[in-house]
């Protein structure tokens, strides 16, 4: 599975790529630290998934998934971030984000939440599942 990175920390950037890689055998194709910078990848006809931080600078998570599904509209995207709390579900999902998880708790909930959205459902980290 490929899958693209996009936040602006880069100590946890570089720490994800090595989980997914490594740890869960996906395939990192590219790494953004901005939005303008992801939404200007060649690369993203062979993404699968997109793993999205919504505190990025000059545009936000959010926005950038309605950009880019506007474009790209079957990509599956997930926000991965240190406050899911400032979102809803309705919001994410009207986004077109399919799911939603915590930074504090990757490790436990993103195998499981890009498993789900690459099958077509949605998973947000706090157990809530809506398929």
């Amino acid at each position: 599975m490929n899958i693209i990175i996009v936040d602006d920390n880069a100590t946890f950037r570089n720490g994800l790529k090595f989980y997914l890689e490594e740890i869960l055998c996906y395939k990192v194709i590219a790494i953004a630290e901005n939005g303008y910078e992801f939404l200007s990848l060649s690369n993203v006809n062979e993404v699968d998934i997109v793993l999205l931080d919504n505190s990025l600078p000059m545009i936000t998570g959010v926005e950038i998934s309605k950009n880019y599904l506007s474009q790209y509209p079957d990509i599956k995207i997930i926000m991965v971030t240190q406050q899911p709390e400032i979102l809803t579900v309705k919001q994410i999902v009207e986004s077109g984000l399919r799911g939603c998880v915590d930074k504090k708790d990757v490790v436990n909930q993103l195998d499981k939440a890009i498993k789900k959205v690459f099958e077509g459902k949605t998973y947000f980290s706090d157990g809530l599942l809506i398929e």
